[in-house]
């Protein structure tokens, strides 16, 4: 499974973990399944870490149509750790520009310790 979140409700945070290739399918299905979850809330934050993706297997109409199935709502705060590699870096970029704020502040980082930060979690 390349998609695995943890929730924390003492600190209103979704820890969301990518791994091996990310795809379409397994987008949705973790928007839904998040949604869903009694323990999540749509105002809280969000670290997504994808360290340990290997691949991106989504095209960027995919990208766009991602951003309509999104659980988190605009006053959420959203940071998504890309590491160092480009490619997944531009695509979290790309993310963050078609979903604007209506899911939340997203802000992109290639430093997980300067994502943490941001999101003031700690």
């Amino acid at each position: 499974m390349a998609i695995d979140y943890s929730i924390d409700t003492q600190r209103n945070l979704v820890i969301t973990t990518l791994s091996g290739v990310l795809n379409f399918e397994e987008c949705v299905a973790h928007h839904i399944k998040l949604g869903s979850d009694k323990d999540f809330d749509p105002s809280g934050c969000e670290l997504i870490d994808g360290s340990a993706l290997k691949s991106v297997a989504l095209a960027s109409t995919s990208i766009f149509s991602l951003s309509k199935t999104c659980p988190f709502g605009s006053s959420a705060r959203r940071a998504i750790y890309a590491s160092d590699n480009t490619f997944h870096y531009g695509l979290a970029r790309m993310f963050q520009m078609v979903t604007g704020e209506k899911h939340g502040e997203i802000m992109v980082f290639k430093d997980r310790d300067e994502a943490v930060a941001w999101l003031n979690i700690e």
